[in-house]
């Protein structure tokens, strides 16, 4: 092989013949001096013994980088003399390889990294920041130096004030006795000092005691959460509740008819159903607290007319109200009214599903929430426009902090 490539990281290298391309001659990182990324320029060279003035072509290769993430690029993709390893980012070291190519010959030096000489290659050396010792690339050769850097950091560490042996507590300089300065703090009960002036605890806290030293977590604040019987229950944020009712009929002056009937439309007393029958599902709140009323969910087996119908005979469509109150407001027929849901289905006769979503309406402890037809497809107490088989389903719920 009459071509041999010089890798350095001195620009000596350009000499003939070079000379600069040991391993004492590998550009170095010292992270204790620079901070990263860095860019480090390495430099290149050839000889060929039969060719006095070679033309030369330039292929740098970068054999190892397991450290660098992402990945180190050359200036130039390799192909110049001297290209500039770019953006090395993390500590560890960085291997490449040199071929050069003789135009005139058409001769190149030797390819295999594994047969090269060694002054094909370069690395770039990144020292570490505390004991200037390298994570060497793998493939490099003569590794032998860095294992001996390890050894003697080690060794340092174990022969000064950072050593590695067995010790008590009290050696450490920020404690005068056994339980330590933070520890002695908290003796006293309640909330404790931070004693560290230099990097103290948020707000100067260290913590508080068992017992009751002790903060209730809240929704908003991190803390201690009890059981329901005897304490907030603010381990709970938000629980989903669900009610379900059905109503096979309507109570009526005349008696009970198995259809669903406004409350209106019957052509009797009071619109010919009795005050204490006009709601036909009742809910009660038996939580500890406030519920929140966040859908509404009605279904009959049968819807009775369609819109068509009700148009064409000049009837009502379905309208259910829902109404919450205290018991005394739910036995005088006088509970408010939150929302109504109406509709009809889409043929006649055929099952029939109203809902109303996105809702935020409170049911207080002890009250009522009722479910009412107030207006159906009825005609002159005729019955055969009307469906049956109601079925009534409530999304609430309960908040944190709610009840006790």
């Amino acid at each position: 092989m009459t071509v041999i490539a010089y890798a350095s990281g001195n620009a000596n290298v350009g000499n003939s013949p070079p000379v600069d391309y040991t391993e004492e001659h590998d550009p170095s990182v010292d992270l204790a001096n620079v901070a990263l990324p860095q860019n480090v320029q390495v430099f290149g060279n050839g000889t060929d013994s039969n060719d006095p003035a070679p033309v030369w072509t330039w292929t740098w290769n970068i054999l190892s980088q397991a450290e660098q993430a992402p990945a180190v690029i050359l200036s130039g993709n390799g192909l110049v003399q001297d290209p500039a390893v770019q953006a090395i980012n993390s500590w560890g070291n960085i291997r490449l390889f040199l071929i050069v190519s003789n135009q005139n010959t058409a001769e190149s030096s030797e390819t295999d990294p594994l047969k090269a000489p060694d002054s094909a290659f370069v690395t770039v050396r990144v020292q570490s920041a505390n004991a200037s010792i390298q994570k060497p690339a793998a493939g490099e050769r003569n590794w032998n130096n860095d294992t001996n850097e390890w050894a003697a950091a080690i060794e340092s560490l174990a022969g000064g004030g950072a050593a590695i042996h067995d010790h008590n507590i009290v050696d450490h300089l920020d404690v005068v006795d056994a339980t330590g300065a933070d520890l002695e703090a908290l003796t006293g009960g309640g909330y404790a000092d931070d004693p560290d002036a230099n990097a103290p605890n948020a707000n100067g806290l260290l913590h508080k005691h068992h017992g009751t030293d002790v903060d209730v977590g809240t929704t908003a604040i991190r803390g201690t959460v009890g059981i329901e019987s005897a304490h907030t229950a603010t381990a709970i944020n938000i629980e989903v509740l669900y009610w379900t009712g059905h109503c096979d009929g309507t109570n009526t002056w005349k008696g009970r008819i198995s259809q669903i009937c406004g409350v209106h439309e019957l052509g009797e007393p009071d619109g010919g159903i009795p005050p204490w029958s006009k709601n036909h599902v009742d809910f009660v709140n038996h939580a500890a607290g406030s519920l929140y009323l966040k859908e509404v969910h009605i279904t009959m087996a049968a819807g009775g007319l369609n819109a068509a119908a009700i148009a064409a005979a000049n009837l009502d469509a379905y309208d259910f109200a829902i109404m919450v109150g205290s018991k005394a407001l739910w036995v005088n027929n006088a509970q408010g009214v939150l929302l109504q849901v109406t509709g009809s289905p889409a043929n006649s006769h055929e099952p029939m599903l109203l809902s109303a979503v996105n809702l935020n309406h409170e049911i207080p402890k002890n009250h009522i929430l009722s479910v009412r037809c107030v207006d159906s497809p009825l005609k002159d107490d005729d019955v055969s426009g009307l469906g049956h088989g109601l079925s009534v389903t409530l999304k609430l719920h309960r908040k944190a902090g709610d009840g006790v």
